[in-house]
């Protein structure tokens, strides 16, 4: 399939069923000058009534072949469940595909990062708890016929929580988060690979001046010597949690940028690589004594970090996920401002001719954490909104990439 090029009419989308049950997309002219004023299109997600539903990201291994995962929790006898959730695309709508919960009565369980390169190879991460007990890793992977918990490393003698995850090929993944012990009692960066038949956890260094809890949030995978993941850390008192960016280069993890190189009193929640001279990572910063958050996107062009400014009022939010495309536009999505504080508004910003710039999402409340392309050109986002009755609404979006 192939969508008219930027720079040629605007199109708008609309998603249909076709033979066989994959994506069919079509296409028509929009007389705008710019392809911002597409709108986002809203795919039905599958619910159960008395539940709530939470999306936390977003894949698409093939194309029409897209998987969303979260959780979903409800009350059951006085007490709060949660459960894990994976959703597939039937070609017209999300449906529920039955996840294993390690944890039973009560339930924590939730997924976090969701991956894959084929149909029968995705691979989701979060965590579980039992009463009493700390987090576990949690790790699913889908075969093509059902989802299984794959045995996973917990370094941490305490919580161990896992929130991203990229998968390369069927020996090569990686998963992000982060790890705790008793004797230090503060959370520390996690990274765990996948070589094929068994996850093992890898060495990493910590940012300098990080004496607080430190975590990785997001990894991107570009080759087997090219995997960035990123995150954020405290130290307590008065000194400002700090963004921080870590690389695998085949051999080790090395740091890419703490203090000093990405601004102070940030945290970061998405990140995506075209290259080695091409990494965006994206979160939100606070200026000193200032309690308002301001979306945050940061540039590596190969030798430094660049802060590129979202344009107001889109700048007072934060930002989650994050598709970079080098030539292309590069987008981005995440919560901003509502028209009914304290709610937040879903928010998507698209990068193109130097500056991220709105584009609107058509729902009100909610927030927006996952964000993909597949193979077709098509933008997949991931999320969750307030319907009327003030229940958490699983949100998928599709629009056009350029």
């Amino acid at each position: 399939m192939h969508l008219r090029p930027f720079g040629a009419v605007s199109i708008s989308v609309g998603v249909v069923l076709a033979l066989g049950g994959s994506l069919s997309v079509f296409v028509s002219p929009v007389h705008a000058a710019d392809t911002t004023q597409i709108g986002w299109t809203t795919v039905p997600a599958e619910t159960v009534s008395g539940q709530n539903f939470i999306l936390n990201s977003v894949a698409a291994p093939t194309m029409g072949a897209v998987w969303v995962a979260g959780y979903h929790w409800e009350v059951v006898g006085g007490a709060i469940e949660f459960r894990t959730l994976a959703e597939h695309f039937n070609g017209k709508r999300f449906v529920i595909v039955p996840t294993p919960d390690r944890e039973t009565a009560p339930a924590v369980d939730f997924l976090d990062g969701i991956s894959g390169t084929s149909t029968s190879d995705v691979w989701a991460v979060g965590s579980s708890n039992a009463p009493g007990a700390p987090d576990q890793t949690l790790v699913e992977h889908w075969d093509g016929a059902t989802w299984s918990i794959v045995t996973s490393p917990d370094p941490g003698n305490a919580d161990n929580i896992l929130q991203g995850v990229a998968a390369l090929g069927p020996t090569d993944v990686w998963a992000v988060g982060a790890a705790q012990t008793t004797a230090t009692f503060y959370q520390r960066p996690m990274a765990i690979h996948w070589n094929g038949a068994t996850w093992a956890a890898m060495s990493l260094p910590e940012p300098t001046g990080c004496t607080g809890h430190s975590y990785l949030t997001a990894v991107s995978a570009i080759t087997h010597g090219d995997v960035w993941a990123t995150g954020w850390c405290g130290s307590g008192g008065t000194t400002p949690q700090q963004g921080y960016v870590e690389h695998w280069n085949g051999h080790h993890w090395a740091l890419f940028g703490s203090y000093g190189s990405l601004p102070a009193n940030s945290q970061l929640y998405g990140i995506s690589a075209t290259g080695p001279n091409d990494v965006w990572a994206v979160g939100h910063t606070q200026a000193a004594g200032s309690s308002q958050i301001v979306a945050l996107t940061v540039h590596w062009n190969g030798v430094s970090w660049t802060r590129v400014a979202v344009n107001p009022p889109d700048d007072l939010g934060d930002l989650h996920g994050i598709v970079a495309r080098g030539s292309q536009p590069s987008w981005s999505v995440g919560s901003g401002s509502s028209p009914q504080p304290p709610f937040a508004g879903p928010l998507s910003v698209r990068f193109y001719g130097g500056a991220w710039r709105d584009v609107k999402v058509p729902l009100p409340f909610g927030s927006l954490a996952g964000l993909t392309v597949d193979s077709g050109g098509l933008l997949w986002a991931a999320g969750t909104h307030l319907d009327r009755l003030g229940d958490d609404v699983p949100t998928v979006l599709v629009r056009p990439l350029g």
